[in-house]
């Protein structure tokens, strides 16, 4: 009697044991779910952009959505550019929630494979403009490319805001022409479109001025901080269970409880750190982040785009480079050449220096016009037909005029140190220098202001 009474006591210790064992594995379980929650709700609240890229939505996203509205409605060129610059502004957010998670790559290479989608769609906008020349709407289009450019505030090394700003007042040179134009039409929806493309820029110098006056704030929201953050929201692993009496009951004979998987899960939370390693990390700039596009583009530094417009880009200390067109319809666009002389051979539509240094071209000639844009010392030499020069925002250029171009207009503003040399002798092949004037002397005469050149070029 005295072994029953023991065996008896033992079964009910057993039985009490392996209960104490389940309210355990429950209990770890409900901590498990509660660990699920919290990282879940984690995760909503990491989905919440910075206040930097909130202010970037709510003024300058929400301006170009005004103004898509208005271009919609002119239809036309002026709607197939205006999505255009949607799509700049989308890669522009873009380019602004790499940079302020991240350090400023060192190398220019890698950081210009991080600007190339902006000024791939940029080039696309210039030569949509350049394409549609017969358009009622040219004006539009000028006033939409002059502006865009403010965009590279993006790369300003020191204050960006008077870069816009510049831009701006570019661009209010055709958006006065498109006042005047529509001054008396009963439909006022291209003084809207005016007043709504304005409101963009206007929002674009205001965001500027306030998060990144000095230039772009890079890793101002970085990765490791938000990593940081997001390791201290998870809960400590659970205690390890006590295996022992499970096991001695088993050495001993006793009735082999299953617990439906339950002992393999905790075998891998009682791993602790190593278990939450595998967790996946919730960082909030990660969240809602629109995937990039790669831009498909040619990494040759001279490449023909879209079989309408040659692109030579970053072309540094080369003398004898060369291209040779063989549709008038081509154009030649050149962005940030340094030292070097570029030789077109045929006749082309229209040639752009954007950026350029020390930078010399030579042409057989050119159905509309040459453009200059932010250049410093650049030389412009045609042998041929040359209708129109337009220098804008240039300190330095040099433009020789053959005797087939001597009714060449030359178009300028903002810029300093220009010249024209022309060969004006019809018996021999001098050229004469002249120097384009830069200060000028508006008076009031009867009702109008008259403007002349200063004595003092």
């Amino acid at each position: 009697m005295s072994n029953l009474s023991d065996l008896k006591l033992q079964l009910e210790e057993t039985v009490s044991r392996l209960n104490k064992i389940v309210v355990n594995l429950d209990n770890v379980i409900d901590s498990q779910k509660t660990t699920t929650k919290i990282e879940e709700n984690s995760s909503s609240s990491a989905a919440k952009p910075p206040q930097i890229l909130q202010e970037f939505d709510n003024s300058i996203i929400s301006a170009i959505q005004t103004w898509m509205m208005k271009s919609e409605r002119i239809g036309d060129v002026v709607f197939e550019e205006a999505k255009m610059v949607e799509r700049i502004m989308e890669k522009l957010r873009n380019y602004l929630e790499q940079a302020i998670s991240m350090e400023k790559p060192e190398e220019p290479t890698e950081l210009n494979e991080l600007l190339k989608p902006i000024f791939t769609l940029i080039l696309e906008i210039n030569q949509y403009k350049l394409a549609k020349k017969t358009s009622p709407f040219y004006n539009h289009l000028e006033a939409v490319e002059a502006a865009i450019t403010g965009i590279q505030w993006i790369t300003a090394t020191s204050a960006p805001a008077p870069f816009i700003q510049d831009m701006i007042e570019v661009s209010q040179f055709y958006l006065d022409k498109i006042l005047v134009q529509n001054k008396n039409a009963e439909n006022q929806m291209h003084v809207e479109w005016v007043n709504a493309w304005k409101k963009v820029w206007e929002e674009m110098v205001k965001y500027v001025k306030k998060w990144h006056t000095t230039g772009l704030k890079w890793n101002s929201c970085p990765k490791n901080v938000q990593e940081e953050v997001s390791k201290s929201s998870l809960p400590p692993p659970p205690p390890p269970l006590d295996y022992e009496s499970l096991e001695k009951l088993m050495k001993k004979g006793e009735k082999i409880v299953k617990i439906d998987n339950k002992i393999a899960l905790f075998e891998q939370i009682n791993k602790g750190d190593e278990i939450r390693a595998k967790l996946r990390k919730v960082v909030w700039f990660l969240k809602n982040i629109k995937k990039n596009t790669k831009e498909v583009a040619e990494n040759a530094k001279i490449y023909m785009k879209n079989d309408k417009q040659w692109n030579i880009d970053y072309l540094k200390n080369e003398p004898n480079s060369s291209i040779t067109i063989k549709d008038k319809s081509h154009t030649v666009y050149l962005y940030k050449c340094e030292d070097s002389t570029i030789t077109i051979k045929g006749k082309a539509n229209a040639i752009t220096l954007d950026g350029c240094t020390k930078t010399a071209i030579i042409f057989d000639g050119l159905v509309s016009q040459c453009e200059v844009i932010n250049s410093k010392s650049c030389q412009i030499q045609t042998l041929g037909e040359l209708p129109t020069i337009s220098i804008q925002k240039t300190d330095g250029c040099q433009v020789f005029l053959s005797k087939s171009a001597l009714k060449c207009q030359v178009v300028s503003s903002k810029s300093t140190e220009m010249n024209v040399v022309a060969q004006l002798n019809e018996n021999d092949d001098e050229y004469v220098e002249m120097a384009i004037p830069e200060q000028f002397v508006t008076q009031i005469s009867g009702k109008k202001l008259v403007t002349i050149p200063s004595e003092i070029v």
